[in-house]
């Protein structure tokens, strides 16, 4: 279940810590890891949860959700979350001519010192900031976009920042970045054996500043996800190649 994959990942905690980085490859979908976040976050009265879709639209993480056994409408009613659908309000905003990274910037400031007046902690979490790039927003100007959130747990204690992002080799500038930002780095990856019919993937999970009991620096878990829970497996349970 989800909080089998949170343990794993050191990610447990209701108080998250102040920087988590999911770095996807192609071939595979770090969303579970939002999901399981989210429903995570749900579970405390407490807590916020700023979500803005960019790789999948917020109505499948209604669908995820029910499937893991929360429901996100939910957290609407008790005012614990906000959504920022930018997917499914592409058009539009394409449309209006608006600067999509100064909106999105401006509605995170304006939702982030809502959620703080009446909650103890707020989690914002951008899935998928590269979308930004396919959209035409220079690497740069994404750059200072994610400099600009990042302030954000430095001047408010109280707030973890959750950017997944789409690594490719033409990204490797922004990923590289976000990877030495974060506190909390999970790399979803494929396995390098190929596919296997019981596992989708591995994660490789690093702490900054902490070594695992093993002594080793990065922990491998594999993952697979199925129709209402997610699984996780040490490399050696099966007799697959990490």
């Amino acid at each position: 279940m989800s909080a089998s994959v949170l343990l794993s990942c050191g990610l447990s905690e209701k108080s998250l810590v102040p920087a988590v980085f999911i770095g996807e490859s192609s071939g595979v979908d770090g969303s579970f890891l939002v999901s399981c976040l989210l429903g995570h976050q749900f579970k405390h009265r407490n807590t916020g949860v700023l979500l803005v879709c960019l790789h999948h639209s917020f109505d499948h993480y209604i669908e995820a959700g029910l499937k893991l056994g929360y429901n996100l409408a939910a957290a609407g009613e008790r005012k614990s979350l906000v959504v920022h659908d930018v997917l499914k309000k592409l058009p539009e905003l394409a449309r209006s001519g608006v600067n999509l990274v100064e909106k999105c910037l401006e509605d995170i400031v304006s939702d982030l010192e809502l959620l703080g007046q009446s909650k103890e902690h707020t989690t914002i979490i951008l899935d998928d900031v590269s979308v930004f790039l396919n959209m035409g927003v220079t690497e740069n100007v994404l750059l200072n976009f994610c400099r600009e959130l990042q302030k954000f747990t430095a001047w408010h204690p109280r707030v973890t920042l959750v950017m997944k992002m789409n690594c490719t080799e033409i990204h490797h500038i922004l990923c590289n970045y976000l990877y030495d930002f974060a506190n909390t780095r999970i790399s979803v990856k494929p396995l390098d054996s190929g596919k296997f019919q019981d596992v989708d993937g591995k994660m490789i999970i690093n702490h900054k500043g902490g070594d695992f009991q093993s002594g080793e620096k990065d922990k491998v878990v594999l993952y697979r996800v199925n129709e209402r829970n997610i699984k996780i497996f040490l490399p050696g349970e099966y007799s697959v190649s990490g």
